[in-house]
């Protein structure tokens, strides 16, 4: 009895842990009449002829952003938009073959043996800083870094 009891408080436990963690993952989508008037100003600007499919806050450096996520033109379009209006970070999706030949190659050095499902542009504050891949390798999904020039950062670095 006393065994099934601790069994019983490991599982609630597990479970609790569980939930917290489902809960931190995934971020509570917002209106675009709940941000604040700048942001809203750039968002309508940010997504002509496109569809926003999330609008969410993020902490980034301890820093408040508001991420909007959009298709555009076919293809996936982030922004991050800080509380005074300003884009600080743009994720874009590109066709590999738009890419300049170094930097093809680089994604596929990145790639090594894994198929490319995707590549974003990563613009900060304006500037082109690196290429980001996504990579599907032995049941894993995998996430490199480019530079512009074609070399493979280090993980952890954008």
């Amino acid at each position: 009895m006393k065994l099934a009891a601790q069994f019983s408080t490991v599982l609630c436990l597990c479970l609790s842990v569980s939930a917290g963690i489902s809960a931190q993952k995934s971020k509570p989508s917002l209106k675009l009449e709940d941000l604040p008037a700048p942001v809203q100003k750039t968002v309508h600007e940010q997504s002509q002829g496109a569809e926003i499919r999330n609008i969410s806050k993020e902490m980034e450096k301890g820093k408040l952003n508001y991420e909007v996520e959009m298709k555009a033109n076919g293809h996936n379009k982030d922004i991050l938009v800080d509380p005074a209006g300003n884009v600080t970070e743009v994720e874009e999706q590109v066709e590999v073959a738009s890419l300049s030949p170094a930097v093809q190659e680089g994604v596929k050095k990145a790639a090594g043996g894994g198929q490319v499902r995707s590549v974003e542009s990563l613009m900060h504050e304006g500037k082109l800083t690196s290429y980001e891949v996504h990579i599907a390798a032995n049941g894993k999904r995998l996430e490199k870094h480019v530079s512009p020039e074609g070399m493979i950062l280090p993980d952890g670095q954008e």
